[in-house]
């Protein structure tokens, strides 16, 4: 029986199952497909997965710092920004600022962004630079 270039015989199926995956010599779109076929099936089987693949653990010590009424008050300052205009850069309402301002504690997401804007005042006060230009602009 011929067949086409495209098609193969379930024993061909079968034994292409069983062999092993080798992504890097694959597209990346095919080799994803073929790790996580892979991957399905020791599910199915029930195989140890630490037999069949590479696990890694990483534990990562990077809480963000804690901030104070203080320390988000010499936040903003440090950009020259308003409560409104420093609640706008981090995507908050001004309330939300003004209560940090008053003592409760930013979440751990804003505290990231806080750390991130202390790490690197000079290209936030750029940022609103710009959107200072382009406002003033329009």
């Amino acid at each position: 029986m011929t067949r086409g270039s495209n098609s193969m015989t379930k024993k061909e199926r079968s034994s292409a199952r069983r062999d092993p995956v080798d992504p890097c010599s694959m597209s990346t779109e095919d080799g994803i497909i073929a790790s996580l076929t892979e991957l399905r099936e020791a599910l199915k089987k029930r195989e140890p997965l630490e037999r069949k693949f590479t696990m890694r653990t990483v534990d990562l010590e990077i809480e963000p710092s804690e901030y104070s009424s203080e320390r988000v008050r010499e936040t903003r300052e440090r950009l020259n920004a308003s409560q409104a205009v420093f609640a706008a850069l981090l995507g908050v309402s001004t309330k939300t600022v003004q209560g940090w301002e008053r003592g409760s504690s930013p979440p751990k997401m804003a505290r990231r962004l806080l750390d991130t804007i202390n790490d690197d005042p000079a290209s936030w006060l750029a940022r609103l630079a710009r959107r200072a230009n382009h406002t003033a602009a329009s």
